[in-house]
């Protein structure tokens, strides 16, 4: 839409200028643009919007006193992002793993029974490698899988040294991978 600093001058100049619903052509350029942008930063399609909207109603309001002679989107996304970081200081947004993992079980949920068949078939494949290894193997990978123990405990508990427990759990995933892409196959052909 923009192909130089002077059209989108002349828009924000109309937008000064009182004719408010011109601001909607700048909204309609670059929504998609911050939405982008901002996903980098932050994993809920739901916060992104918010943050969208109001660093454009912040913009329309602090409008005069852009710099004419510069590009819009760098200082609107400046305005995004301090907004990013004003909702981080607020503890009103907590990027952790446990938030992306909810976001992505989202996902999960909202996929194909194709997928979920498929998960279940790989879960049958799972526990039957499981049951074709010994009780050692399993109680190590129920350690460290089901109880979250650390290597060190794990070592602890086991009376091994910490890299021989990661060989251990290194062998074992390996073992179980090998099983499973197996029974796979050999259930395809």
């Amino acid at each position: 839409m923009y192909d130089n600093l002077e059209q989108e001058s002349d828009i924000i100049q109309e937008v000064l200028s009182g004719k408010r619903e011109a601001f909607s052509q700048i909204v309609d350029f670059y929504g998609i643009r911050l939405r982008s942008a901002l996903s980098y930063y932050c994993s809920s399609p739901e916060l992104i919007d918010e943050l969208v909207q109001e660093s454009f109603v912040q913009a329309y309001f602090a409008l005069k006193n852009f710099n004419l002679d510069k590009p819009f989107f760098p200082w609107l996304k400046t305005i995004a992002m301090n907004n990013i970081r004003k909702a981080a200081r607020h503890r009103e947004v907590r990027m952790t793993k446990a938030d992306d993992y909810l976001y992505y079980l989202q996902l999960k949920q909202s996929e194909s029974e194709e997928a979920y068949s498929k998960a279940d078939e790989h879960s049958t494949y799972l526990k039957s490698c499981l049951e074709k290894m010994n009780e050692t193997q399993v109680k190590v990978l129920k350690k460290k899988y089901s109880e979250n123990l650390s290597f060190k405990d794990m070592a602890l508990f086991f009376n091994k040294k910490v890299s021989a427990m990661k060989v251990q759990i290194h062998r074992l995933r390996l073992s179980l991978k090998n099983c499973i892409e197996e029974s796979v196959a050999h259930n395809v052909s």
